[in-house]
């Protein structure tokens, strides 16, 4: 009887509470839109999100935009824009008087009926932005399960909730149900819903799952996490669920700070996640990589789980294979032959810790295998097998033993060279813009080298001894315009390696 009851009750939360954040598919702004707005919906009783992607095309440019805010009573919105530099906001009622204004973001409580906003930039710059207006946001107080508050379900795309941890020692709850029609099992396909918190601002979240134990007939916490969403926000993945009531929690790491705003989001997500694809020979095949397209494939990494994909070449290609997806992945990528040798791996080759490597390979089959970086990691990922631009093949020419005489290469290359315990090896380039580049030696056997890269004035930018393959070297580094120079010489060993020296921009 007591479960009953429980069970009853929480059906009655999920009914009763104020819902929030539908997914929203973004509009286009159409052009004149200056004097006359442009009309872009409503954001009605079920909290929907209307988002617009607009552009100042000239310094001064006004975009009008109309909207009507629905239901019978006063409600919060939140009206953001975000894009390079400062961007205003004005906000009118549609007979012409003036409601409020605000930069980057604005929060209003405001009566239902039609209603006129104005975006510029602030700096009269040229650019694009998105333009967000919601009445998704937490209804404070939600600091139990009972009070929680709950979440409106789509499975039509991601759908999220603004709220804040105020004040410090603030913890918020929200409630969800996943749908009967959502959950049914799927052969061959999975279903997994990320969660995750993100914002503009830096903060430190902590994120737990409840989901409903039948045996006792509440929610109970099943998963936490605390920073797997990228810097020091959290994400959790929420397989297979079977459908009914589901809740989250957030709060600050360590409870005495606030968080002044975080987006909590919700991503449904159905993927061809085929397992076992642990080994070459399981290796799911993505057939022959057509002349000048691209293969993708959207998939989850388990912790501790490796992914492998098998394609096809017809005839030489420059093929890059990299993976990609929301901040925090941790991904390793790694490509073999289909004899199984080792061609090359990449691990966390940029910020948002995703992988990508190039190579130039004669017709074949070949291998991808996607791994974590550490045993925990666990992630969702687009796979991309792309044709790349085949680096120029250069041979070294001798002497270059100094900056004098160090060869002058032309990116992307990939210098054939050798190194003798005695020698060093120095080369040279010149950018003309900003770039992020990679910098990287390898080769079949096991070289031990050591390389450094100086900037024109002789200071160091970054040395590495161990960070490429085995014991090659690797540096991936941000590049103001300029001339640069870099040398290449043994760490360990006492006879003559040969080895490739990569630099290309990643």
């Amino acid at each position: 009887m007591h479960r009953a009851l429980r069970m009853a009750a929480w059906a009655m939360i999920v009914l009763c509470f104020g819902s929030v954040a539908l997914g929203a598919a973004p509009l286009a702004e159409v052009e004149p839109n200056d004097a006359v707005p442009q009309a872009i919906g409503e954001v009605g009783d079920t909290a929907a999100t209307i988002v617009v992607r607009g552009a100042a095309d000239y310094a001064g440019d006004l975009d009008a935009y109309a909207f009507t805010l629905g239901g019978g009573e006063a409600r919060s919105l939140r009206l953001s824009v975000e894009g390079e530099g400062i961007w205003q906001l004005v906000l009118f009622r549609d007979d012409g008087v003036f409601v409020a204004s605000g930069e980057t973001t604005l929060y209003i409580l405001t009566e239902p009926g039609a209603y006129r906003l104005r975006v510029q930039n602030a700096g009269l710059a040229v650019g694009s932005y998105t333009l967000q207006i919601t009445g998704a946001l937490e209804r404070e107080s939600n600091d139990g399960l009972v009070e929680a508050t709950v979440v409106r379900w789509t499975d039509e795309g991601p759908f999220s909730v603004h709220a804040a941890i105020d004040p410090a020692g603030d913890v918020d709850f929200f409630a969800f149900a996943v749908p009967t029609a959502w959950g049914a099992p799927l052969q061959t396909l999975s279903r997994i819903v990320r969660i995750e918190t993100t914002a503009v601002i830096d903060a430190d979240s902590v994120l737990v799952l409840y989901a409903l134990d039948s045996d006792l007939g509440y929610l109970v916490p099943v998963q936490r996490d605390d920073d797997s969403g990228g810097e020091a926000w959290s994400r959790i993945h929420l397989l297979n669920p079977a459908p009914g009531p589901y809740a989250v929690r957030v709060h600050e790491y360590a409870d005495n700070e606030g968080i002044a705003e975080y987006e909590l989001r919700f991503v449904p997500m159905v993927l061809r996640d085929v397992e076992p694809n642990d080994t070459a020979t399981e290796a799911v095949d993505l057939g022959t990589l057509p002349a000048g397209e691209t293969i993708t494939v959207h998939q989850f990494l388990a912790p501790g789980d490796v992914d492998a994909f098998a394609f096809t070449l017809a005839q030489e290609t420059c093929v890059r294979v990299s993976t990609a997806g929301p901040a925090g992945g941790g991904s390793v990528v790694c490509l073999a032959d289909e004899a199984g040798n080792e061609l090359g791996c990449r691990d966390l080759s940029n910020e948002e810790l995703w992988s990508g490597l190039q190579r130039r390979l004669t017709a074949g089959n070949y291998v991808v295998f996607v791994s974590g970086g550490q045993p925990e990691a666990t992630f969702d990922y687009t796979l991309t097998v792309e044709p790349g631009s085949c680096p120029a093949a250069l041979d070294e020419v001798e002497p270059n033993d100094d900056e004098e005489t160090a060869m002058a290469l032309t990116l992307p290359c990939e210098v054939l060279a050798e190194v003798s315990p005695t020698d060093l090896d120095g080369f040279s380039f010149t950018l003309d813009h900003a770039a992020t580049l990679l910098l990287e030696t390898s080769g079949d056997g096991d070289g031990d080298t050591y390389m450094c890269l100086y900037d024109e004035d002789g200071a160091t930018v970054g040395c590495d001894d161990d960070s490429g393959d085995g014991l090659w070297s690797k540096l991936v580094v941000d590049l103001e315009p300029g001339t640069y120079w870099i040398t290449v010489e043994l760490y360990a060993g006492d006879t003559t390696v040969s080895y490739v020296l990569s630099v290309e921009e990643e």
